[in-house]
């Protein structure tokens, strides 16, 4: 019995810290446009994304929150990007690989 008490009471406090550790949609737009400026090889195209990319992103983003996890989609250039966000941390769900490709 206090076993199940312990895994009750660890699953509502794991619960709460994601609620609150739950990114915002401009925490993503930020982590996004930093993904792709890594990849591009000029200081002036990185300033261009760093510039526009955020606005280009809230633009063009949905957001599914579920609480404890949200789930971001993107279309941009006629493609699909879509992450999980948790615990302020992104995990690509799916890139296209035209916007995959390493620099």
């Amino acid at each position: 019995m206090r076993f199940t008490w312990l895994v009750i009471f660890s699953i509502i406090v794991v619960g709460g810290i994601a609620v609150r550790m739950n990114p915002s949609e401009n925490t993503y737009a930020t982590w996004l446009v930093t993904q792709e400026s890594q990849r591009l090889h000029t200081q002036v195209a990185k300033g261009v994304v760093h510039l526009v990319g955020p606005l280009v992103v809230n633009q063009s983003t949905t957001v599914q929150n579920y609480g404890v996890c949200t789930v971001f989609t993107t279309d941009i250039f006629g493609q699909s990007v879509m992450v999980l966000g948790a615990f302020q941390t992104f995990v690509p769900l799916h890139i296209p690989s035209a916007l995959s490709h390493s620099a």
